[in-house]
């Protein structure tokens, strides 16, 4: 594990230090009518995918709102220092508040907090419904897609490539969505000439 983080630390320092290099190197390597396309590609690319992370933060701070808000009005105790880390925890894919409300929700049960346990499956519910319908809609214009596009982008990448895919589809399909427009620019300006 030391290692790879030591091997992945000096890789990204040196990516990033001869990046300008790096990129033109890599522009040699395309025809130079494709250049022009492919730098527009790679800017929109990084754009939606900067877009993509900011949504996630904001959708990180609803649920550690309405975490707050719920656990406030059902009366537990410090409810917005808790909201934090519910919102802390849902940045990690799949698992998300569900990996502190579970756990929390059986040892109520477990001492015999019946009522306790109710108001914090009730707020888990809440917080995970509200925070469906806010990311499809969220997503969707932060990348510039329809929300069913974003829906099923986010639904095929779990499938085909787990937890990663749940950040890695909406990207792909901005990337497949940028790559038909810069080719779908270069036939018109090959049809204009």
């Amino acid at each position: 594990f030391l290692l790879n983080l030591l091997l992945s630390g000096l890789t990204a320092f040196f990516f990033s230090r001869d990046r300008g290099k790096i990129k033109q190197f890599c522009l040699t390597l395309i025809p130079e009518q494709w250049q022009k396309s492919m730098l527009r590609l790679h800017r929109q690319t990084l754009i939606s995918g900067w877009n993509f992370l900011k949504a996630q933060i904001v959708l990180a701070m609803v649920t550690g709102f309405i975490s707050s808000l719920c656990l406030g009005l059902f009366g537990f105790a410090k409810p917005w220092l808790t909201g934090l880390f519910i919102g802390i925890v849902d940045i990690l894919p799949l698992v998300g508040p569900v990996l502190f409300f579970l756990p929390w929700l059986g040892w109520q049960l477990a001492v015999g907090q019946l009522a306790k346990a109710c108001y914090l499956g009730l707020t888990c519910l809440l917080t995970l419904g509200l925070r469906q319908l806010v990311e499809i809609r969220l997503v969707g214009v932060k990348l510039g897609l329809h929300p069913l596009l974003v829906l099923l982008s986010l639904y095929l990448g779990m499938k085909s490539l787990g937890v990663y895919g749940f950040f890695f589809g909406p990207v792909l399909c901005v990337l497949i969505r940028s790559l038909y427009q810069v080719i779908f620019d270069q036939q018109k300006g090959f049809w204009l000439n």
